[in-house]
């Protein structure tokens, strides 16, 4: 539930905003405060400007190469042409847009000139603060998730965590519980697949149909599931995957 949008945080409406609520980021990860009492952080200043000082922040950068290729969080706003040089680092890349063409990006995305590789900005994310309702457990701030892995439409596998990430599950596309197929650092358990991940195996079908891969992502709460996010880049695209030939088969291109 969407409680306002703004590209810029000195135009956000902080009185119709209810008492407690997520102030976030839409182009990267981890970009987000927790507001549990609005008139209590408006009058502390400090608060205030700390938050204020990040949100802006925030919007200024591209957080596309910032741990991998998060390509799904490119933006528009800091894009500008850029003169290709076979002398460009991964560390030139870290931020700024640089020499594409090099790194073997699909040229269908930019205007590629003698010179120059110039992103086409509609394709990109328009920096926006978003603010929405806080979803709050009394027992633990960190909820279940689901995240459906899809190929084309059609989930082929997922996993669900609990316990603030520390505990895992994976499943096949027909709900059996598999083994850890990541080499995960959590905990890996026997958890039974549930209505709720049947629900959201059905939803993500609909969701990813119109992507060759991606990552649908669930929470869970009071019984509920809700939908985060796409994932097109899982863990940045470095994961340590055991089977890694035989799931890239799954990807058709």
């Amino acid at each position: 539930q969407l409680n306002d949008v703004s590209t810029c945080f000195d135009k956000i409406d902080w009185e119709k905003l209810p008492n407690s609520f997520v102030i976030k980021c839409n182009h990267g990860c981890k970009w987000h405060c927790i507001i549990k009492n609005k008139e209590e952080f408006l009058k502390n200043k400090r608060l205030f400007d700390i938050v204020k000082k990040n949100m802006t922040g925030w919007l200024e950068q591209d957080y596309s190469f910032w741990c991998g290729f998060e390509m799904q969080y490119k933006t528009a706003k800091l894009n500008h042409n850029v003169i290709a040089s076979k002398s460009t680092s991964f560390q030139d890349l870290r931020g700024n847009p640089a020499d594409l063409k090099e790194q073997n990006k699909s040229q269908s995305d930019y205007h590629v000139n003698q010179n120059a590789v110039v992103p086409r900005k509609e394709k990109y994310i328009e920096p926006k603060i978003i603010i929405e309702k806080f979803l709050q457990s009394e027992d633990n701030l960190y909820q279940p998730k689901i995240e459906i892995f899809c190929f084309s439409g059609q989930p082929k596998f997922a996993t669900r965590t609990i316990n603030n990430d520390r505990q895992i599950t994976f499943y096949d596309d027909n709900l059996n519980i598999i083994e850890d197929i990541f080499g995960s650092k959590e905990e890996f358990i026997n958890y039974e697949a549930d209505d709720l991940i049947k629900q959201a195996f059905e939803l993500s079908k609909k969701l990813s149909k119109e992507f060759k891969l991606v990552r649908v992502d669930w929470m869970i709460y009071k019984n509920k599931i809700y939908f985060e996010e796409f994932t097109f880049t899982p863990h940045s695209g470095f994961c340590v995957i055991k089977n890694n030939l035989k799931l890239g088969t799954l990807i058709d291109l």
